[in-house]
């Protein structure tokens, strides 16, 4: 079940990765290549990983909860955070990023 989340969300990394740089390639003025913004992106995920993953359940440790109650609170905000990713996405389709994602003009 594990294989089965990381991947899922390897591939919201990705969608969002994919509209993130055909945003910044698009702006007016952009010098910068393509693979730049993909490599910043990235590198902003590592960073944001190791804050949720490594240091946001020590502050919860320091809150008084345990280490398992501090990864299931973390799990919850990333399910929370997920279901508004998901509507933002895939239901609200009249969104610039729909339409990016779809490969279709927006409407």
């Amino acid at each position: 079940m594990i294989t089965v989340t990381v991947f899922h969300g390897l591939q919201y990394l990705a969608l969002v990765m994919i509209v993130h740089v055909k945003e910044r390639v698009a702006r007016p003025g952009n010098e910068t290549p393509a693979w730049r913004h993909g490599a910043a992106f990235y590198a902003g995920c590592v960073v944001l990983a190791y804050l949720l993953f490594h240091l946001w359940p020590r502050a919860y440790v320091l809150a008084g909860f345990s280490y398992a109650q501090s990864y299931i609170l973390i799990v919850a905000v990333i399910n929370v955070h997920h279901f508004i990713v998901d509507a933002y996405i895939w239901r609200l389709r009249r969104d610039r990023g729909y339409a990016a994602v779809a490969g279709s003009p927006p409407p």
